[in-house]
C-alpha cells in the first residue's frame, strides 16, 4: 500500500512541475507592446487584450498628441494650397517671416471648420531668370487631426525651383510662340526647357478635363501636339494662367507641368 502510495505521490509532482513548464512556455511578454522583459500573460491573455490595447495606444496619441506635439500619428501627410501675396518673388524673398500670411479657417484634411494655427516654416529656392532666392513657407497645423497644410505662393509650383513665369516664359519660347531672351542669366538649360515642354505636353488631357467642365471649353482636336500646346497656352493666359492653376490644384486636378 505504501508502494503506491510513494508512487502516486511521485507521479502527482511530476506531473505538476511538466504543467508549470508548459505554462512557462506558453507565456509570453509585454515588451511586444512596453519594451519590458518580464513575463505577465500568457498567450491566451495576450490574444484577449491585444485589441483593448490597440485602443488604449489609439487613445494615448489622439488625446495627448494634441498637447504633445512629439507624439506624432501614422501617415502624417503635408498638404499644399497656393495663396496670391499680390507681391513677386523679390519682395517676397524680403518681407521673408514678415509676409501677410493667411488665415487658414478650414482644414483640407479633416474639414475640421477651426482655424488651424501656424506650425511654422521651411526655406526653400525660387528662381528666376534673373535671380535666385530663398524664400520662407508657411506652414499650418490642424488641432483636430494633427495634420499639416503648406501655403504656397501663386508665383511657385510645388516641387519646382524655376518659378511658374520663368518656365511658362521658356515654353513658350521652345513652342515658337515668343522671342527668346538669352541674355537672362538664370535660365533654365537646354534639356530642362525640353523636360518642361514634354510635361505640359503630356497634361494636356488633364486641361481638357478641367476646362470642360469648369467652362464647357474642348481643345483642339488635331494631330500636331505642337498646335494643341499653343492653343492651350493662349487659352490659359485668357483666363488668368494663376487663377487657373489654383482653381485646377483646390478642385483635385494636376497643375500643367505635374508628373
Amino acid at each position: 500500500m505504501k508502494f503506491f502510495k510513494h508512487i502516486f505521490r511521485n507521479f502527482i509532482f511530476f506531473s505538476t512541475i511538466q504543467t508549470f513548464k508548459n505554462y512557462y512556455f506558453y507565456i509570453c511578454k509585454l515588451s511586444l507592446y512596453f519594451g519590458t522583459k518580464e513575463p505577465f500573460f500568457c498567450t491566451f491573455l495576450q490574444k484577449a487584450l491585444s485589441p483593448f490595447l490597440k485602443e488604449c495606444a489609439k487613445f494615448f496619441v489622439n488625446y495627448f498628441g494634441r498637447e504633445n506635439p512629439s507624439v506624432h500619428r501614422r501617415g502624417e501627410e503635408d498638404v499644399i494650397q497656393f495663396h496670391d501675396f499680390g507681391i513677386d518673388v523679390q519682395t517676397y524673398a524680403e518681407r521673408g517671416k514678415e509676409n501677410d500670411f493667411p488665415l487658414l479657417k478650414k482644414c483640407p484634411h479633416c474639414r475640421a471648420k477651426r482655424p488651424l494655427h501656424r506650425h511654422g516654416y521651411y526655406e526653400r529656392n525660387a528662381l528666376t531668370p534673373h535671380g535666385d532666392y530663398r524664400i520662407w513657407i508657411v506652414r499650418y497645423r490642424c488641432r483636430e487631426c494633427l495634420k499639416t497644410v503648406s501655403v504656397l505662393p501663386s508665383f511657385l509650383l510645388p516641387y519646382f525651383q524655376y518659378t511658374l513665369s520663368a518656365i511658362w516664359q521658356v515654353v513658350k519660347e521652345q513652342l515658337g510662340l515668343t522671342e527668346g531672351t538669352n541674355r537672362a542669366p538664370f535660365l533654365p538649360t537646354k534639356d530642362g526647357i525640353i523636360f518642361y515642354v514634354r510635361r505640359f505636353c503630356r497634361n494636356l488631357s488633364s486641361l481638357h478635363s478641367f476646362f470642360a467642365r469648369r467652362w464647357r471649353i474642348i481643345g483642339p482636336i488635331v494631330k500636331k501636339e505642337k498646335e494643341r500646346a499653343s492653343w492651350w497656352i493662349r487659352t490659359l493666359e485668357e483666363h488668368g494662367l494663376y487663377s487657373v492653376i489654383r482653381e485646377m490644384w483646390e478642385d483635385g486636378f494636376r497643375h500643367p507641368f505635374a508628373n
